[in-house]
């Protein structure tokens, strides 16, 4: 809730508890009125800061160069390595470290960007259904394309007199239902600017239009943007974020990057007022978004992989095509200033939904079949599993660039490298067996390591009293507690998960 809105239901409250203590038995029907004239102003509130907007977009735009993407920094990754033959016992021997990377905790979905005022819903007699595809759901929304305003060209004072038509009370319906599938499918932010995108092609195909609209609609939702155009005239939108992003232009507007969604220009001619309340867009996934899609989307094959140590212990699964697409999507991006955290963003990500061998819910049936074991024994089944049951090549040799993976991309694609390993095991140790994990980033590679409930024997950092003990997923056949030959003496950096 918003804070003007607060503020109304505060003040509502207050008119209540005044009006019950005068013993006033018309007190319902004053209420009623107040409600409404609070509504009343919402509304009015919402309306003017549209129409001052309005106005900036009449006039208030300026020239950008635009910046060339960021790319992820090249890492010359150390190849795998077996257990020798003739490997010495396990000692217990601390492991030095420089740094600890930390990014913010996720904020919960209550979070998510909100509009300045509340939208309504407009109850209609006869209402024009449309439908749009993403990833794999059929998205339902209410707009008649008969209707909707149109551009006759992409003059200032035409997107502002289309921009303010767009704000009237028979398109609300459309703001509302995005919002509404927002909240039941769980979109995190940047599907959610995805499915907008959709909408706005649905209504008027790949247009000026239908970007004046998705900006339209992407900023009343409570979301940070800004309006640019390029040399010929053709509408872009630019997007605010939290994290840096990789892989998208950008400028820079009083030292806040915006990146391009879409086209790429090399100069921009920017609207570059800000909106009360606006906010940037999140990279984090709160929660599972593929329960809905479940119905619609398609499973891959199932991969089988099988832990070496462990012949009789197997675990295979599939996962939604939709979801990998959705990933191939995801921008990924680092936050407070230090690359490392991009590893952190995707081990921070939920598990959505995909299915295991014999049609078992891949979490519940990986803790059944582990439960029987010590805790231990668990870490040891999962780490062996990692390190023996995934080919390894470089992200190099598949991908031709740096593209790390989240967790279930890596459950899904033949080959994977140690940062992918790592982020696997480090999610299924903290959801399967609910043992705390940090990411250890060493010169040219990347291990974890483990907080044990018992004492367990091995190479540890020590972290604010806890012991986290060693677990390399990319150091094959090797047993909790081995560090990766020629990795001892380097300094490594903790990498923090939640």
């Amino acid at each position: 809730m918003c804070k003007r809105s607060g503020c109304i239901l505060l003040a509502a409250l207050l008119y209540v508890c005044h009006a019950v203590a005068q013993d006033n038995g018309a007190f319902l029907d004053d209420f009623s009125r107040f409600r409404q004239q609070a509504l009343s102003e919402q509304r009015d509130f919402r309306q003017k800061a549209i129409s001052e907007y309005a106005d900036f977009l009449r006039q208030a735009w300026h020239n950008y160069d635009l910046m060339r993407p960021i790319k992820p920094r090249k890492e010359k990754w150390i190849p795998p390595t077996r257990i020798p033959k003739d490997v010495e016992p396990v000692k217990n021997k601390p492991i030095d470290y420089d740094d600890v990377i930390a990014i913010p905790k996720p904020a919960d979905k209550e979070k998510q960007p909100q509009p300045i005022e509340p939208v309504e819903e407009h109850k209609e007699d006869k209402e024009t259904q449309l439908s749009t595809g993403v990833y794999c759901l059929d998205i339902i929304f209410r707009a008649d394309k008969k209707k909707l305003p149109h551009l006759a060209n992409t003059s200032n004072a035409e997107i502002a007199r289309m921009w303010t038509q767009l704000s009237e009370k028979q398109y609300g319906n459309l703001l509302y239902d995005c919002l509404q599938n927002r909240s039941v499918y769980h979109f995190c932010d940047w599907v959610y600017l995805h499915m907008l995108d959709s909408v706005s092609q649905e209504c008027y195909g790949k247009s000026n239009e239908a970007t004046l609209l998705m900006a339209y609609l992407y900023q009343q939702s409570g979301y940070k943007m800004r309006l640019a155009k390029d040399d010929s005239g053709e509408l872009v939108l630019l997007f605010a974020s939290e994290a840096k992003l990789f892989n998208y232009p950008f400028i820079t507007i009083d030292k806040e990057p915006f990146y391009v969604y879409g086209s790429h220009q090399k100069k921009l001619t920017v609207c570059d007022a800000a909106f009360p309340g606006e906010k940037s867009l999140s990279l984090d996934i709160r929660e599972d978004m593929s329960s809905s899609m479940i119905v619609t989307c398609g499973l891959t094959d199932v991969r089988v992989r099988k832990a070496e140590r462990y012949p009789d212990w197997y675990m295979g699964c599939s996962v939604m095509d939709g979801m990998l697409d959705l990933y191939t999507d995801y921008p990924s991006g680092y936050m407070n200033g230090n690359e490392m955290t991009r590893w952190a963003l995707l081990a921070n990500t939920p598990w959505q939904l995909h299915l295991v061998y014999d049609s078992l819910v891949w979490l519940p049936s990986v803790k059944r079949e582990l439960s029987a074991f010590p805790e231990l024994e668990q870490v040891e089944r999962l780490l062996n599993w990692v390190q023996t049951g995934f080919d390894y090549k470089t992200d190099e040799e598949v991908w031709g660039r740096e593209r790390a993976f989240f967790a279930e991309e890596t459950l899904y694609y033949p080959y994977c490298d140690c940062e992918d390993r790592s982020i696997l095991f480090s999610k299924l140790v903290r959801d399967v067996v609910g043992l705390k994990v940090l990411l250890v980033y060493y010169p040219g590679h990347m291990a974890t390591a483990v907080k044990f409930n018992s004492e367990v024997a091995g190479d540890y950092i020590l972290l604010n009293g806890d012991r986290y003990v060693v677990c390399d997923p990319t150091y094959i056949n090797a047993t909790v507690g081995m560090t990766m030959p020629n990795m001892d003496n380097q300094k490594a950096k903790v990498i923090l998960l939640d």
